[in-house]
């Protein structure tokens, strides 16, 4: 997703980043695949969730810790300036792990389509 981002930003062919080709100065099928994939990513991933995921209702988080060893230094120096004694651990954070109900495979975006058709009735 990377290459493909400074591909765009550079207006070139994302082949030509990915694969270090300078020659490569036209798009192909490839690249336009590649891009479409690209945007649909920007369209569709909130928070880096998949929307198809994030809003079926047959799909639940489970929050996880993780530790950020660079937000533990910047919480450490602002609770010395502030004097504050009651904090959470320094560096705290959580991610959204993603669980189905009843062991089922997390939906496809074709799945959460349809449950958004059904919702409004279609």
């Amino acid at each position: 997703m990377s290459y493909v981002r400074a591909a765009v930003a550079a207006n070139l062919p994302p082949k030509q980043v990915i694969f270090n080709d300078p020659s490569h100065t036209s798009y192909d099928f490839w690249d336009l695949r590649l891009l479409k994939a690209y945007h649909f990513a920007q369209d569709f991933i909130r928070d880096g969730i998949p929307v198809w995921w994030d809003e079926s209702d047959d799909v639940f988080f489970e929050a996880e810790g993780r530790i950020s060893r660079s937000k533990a230094a910047i919480q450490k120096k602002e609770k010395s300036e502030s004097g504050k004694d009651k904090t959470p651990p320094d560096g705290r954070y959580y991610q959204a792990i993603p669980k189905t109900r009843n062991g089922k495979p997390l939906p496809t975006f074709a799945d959460w389509l349809d449950q958004v058709a059904r919702k409004k009735g279609r």
